[in-house]
């Protein structure tokens, strides 16, 4: 782990996972500016450190660098005890994740069971070991980052929908646990559609394939969710294109649902193999 220096300070912490690029390297930024100070946590030291740098020269606050694989039980042990020992930890925000595409039969075994362990245990043993040392203080806020597609079920991509299907549920009931423990503690379930983030691109999915005015930018993201953490609003969607479908969505019955997104990866199927062919 790398550390600044100085860090005796009074100002907020706020732990970020999955910190290097995307939503994660775009909160890092935003909340360095609103003064608080910085654990950062991804697998990949060298663009951890890159992003830690940056930051440190544009804003003055301290920044610590915490490399750890979430998918992992040893990276998880090693989070627990960091964020248990914090007292000045106000924000935690879970974001670590990926993509992995296909349909179950032939997805890899090993990354479905790293999928599962990134995007559902680790945002869980993170919020229990932060939680406590919140509700002593009284003060804190968790959010996690989940998606629109945990609203909803994807063929080909069955897996990431679920995981981020129980974030959202998860984050609901925690929320509902805070208030009747009467603690002024929020949890968030942060529910971006498309987002212009390597996630996408790593798991082969081309902008060209989904229509312009459906894409987010990881500012918009970050700003809409801060400013609805304010309310305590607890599953947030930024954009007004996916309010409005999500919406719609809890408005019609599931079979229609699923008859409509049936429909809809028939034709980007259809379009792949005309592309292919």
């Amino acid at each position: 782990m790398a550390t600044d220096t100085n860090l005796t300070t009074q100002r907020p912490l706020a732990a970020i996972t999955g910190a290097t690029v995307g939503i994660g390297a775009e909160f890092a930024r935003r909340l360095a500016r609103e003064g608080y100070d910085l654990l950062l946590v991804s697998r990949d030291l060298a663009r951890l450190n890159a992003v830690a740098d940056q930051i440190r020269e544009a804003a003055n606050v301290n920044v610590e660098t915490l490399s750890l694989d979430l998918s992992e039980d040893q990276g998880n042990s090693r989070l627990e005890a960091e964020l248990a020992d914090r007292p000045r930890l106000e924000l935690l925000v879970n974001n670590a994740g990926f993509l992995l595409k296909g349909d179950l039969t032939q997805a890899d075994l090993e990354g479905l069971r790293r999928m599962n362990t990134l995007h559902m245990e680790a945002p869980m043993r993170a919020c229990r070991a932060a939680l406590p040392g919140m509700m002593q203080r009284n003060k804190g806020a968790i959010i996690n980052v989940a998606s629109i597609a945990g609203m909803v079920c994807s063929p080909g991509n069955i897996n990431y929908c679920s995981t981020k299907a129980y974030l959202i549920h998860f984050s609901e009931g925690l929320e509902l646990e805070m208030r009747l423990a009467g603690k002024k503690v929020h949890i968030q379930a942060l529910c971006p559609g498309y987002t212009r983030t390597e996630i996408h691109a790593r798991a082969g999915v081309s902008p060209r394939d989904i229509p312009a005015g459906l894409w987010l930018k990881c500012a918009d993201v970050v700003d809409y969710s801060l400013r609805m953490l304010k309310t305590r609003k607890v599953v947030v969607v930024p954009g007004g294109n996916y309010r409005f479908l999500t919406g719609l969505l809890r408005l019609l019955p599931r079979t229609w649902v699923s008859g409509l997104v049936h429909r809809e990866q028939r034709v980007q199927r259809r379009r792949r193999a005309n592309k292919d062919s």
